[in-house]
Parts: C-alpha cells; structure tokens; sequence
C-alpha cells in the first residue's frame, strides 16, 4: 500500500476507534510494557503504566512481568536479527496484547506493534479489530 492509502486506513481507524481508551503493549528496557499512546498509529508511545495498580488479573500481571523480563535481559542485536530467536517472545507479546484487551473490555483499545515495517494490530475486547501501520513523523523539509 502506498504512502497515501496508509494514511487513509490510518485516518478510517482513528474515526471509527478514536473514543476508546488506548493502550499499547511495547517492551521497552526497565518498563512494564504498557504504554499510553497519545493517539492511534502513533510512533510516540507516551507514558508507560504502573502495572501494580492496574485493574487486570494478577495472571496477566505476571505474564507482562516475564515478557518484560526477557526483553529486559537481552541485547538487542541478538534478539531482533530475521530471522531470530524472537518469534516465541513477538508471539507472547501478541497474545498479552488479546488478553490485556479482552480483561479491560469494549471499551479499550489494545495496540501491538508486530516489528514488521510499523506494522500494527488492535484488539478490542479480545478481537483484532483493525490493522494498520505505525505513522512516520513529519520530517522537516528544508
């Protein structure tokens, strides 16, 4: 898909999904993995969750704290190369990405970037609803 027809899948998702509390499952080294977008598709994760206070079971809880864990204590040359040894650690982060939806209900949205050229899924009461890529940044012209 071109540049133009990202933009406007991007833009038809926001107006359908745009009212819901959004969320994102990332890892990031010495977070929870859940963050708090200011928008859909957005590169910007925005603040990361304090998981203890959080309203999801402590299953959930303890899945997100393994996954973290891992990405935690990896060296990213090793764990990122295609192909590689993330795909058990992409998956798990996918099926948080559906369980963290399906705990918080329908009136969530749960994003998950899959490491493929921006590429995203969201999950809403434990259904992918939408799929779309990551936005680029504007880049200054000169």
């Amino acid at each position: 898909m071109n540049q133009n027809g990202n933009k406007a899948e991007l833009a038809a998702v926001r107006q359908r999904y745009g009212h819901l509390e959004l969320y994102r499952v990332w890892p990031e080294w010495s977070s929870s993995g859940v963050w708090l977008p200011p928008n859909i598709g957005t590169m910007a994760v925005g603040p990361n969750l304090i998981i203890e206070d959080f309203p999801i079971s402590s299953q959930l809880k303890e899945r997100l704290a393994r996954w973290q864990g891992i990405f935690d204590d990896q060296i990213p040359e090793k764990m990122w190369p295609f192909p590689g040894p993330h795909a058990a650690f992409s998956a798990e982060g996918l099926n948080i990405a559906v369980e963290l939806s399906r705990e918080l209900g329908s009136e969530v949205a749960v994003e998950y970037e899959l490491g493929i050229d921006g590429a995203v899924v969201m999950f809403q009461a434990g259904t992918c609803v939408a799929a779309y890529q990551i936005e680029e940044p504007e880049r200054p012209t000169t």
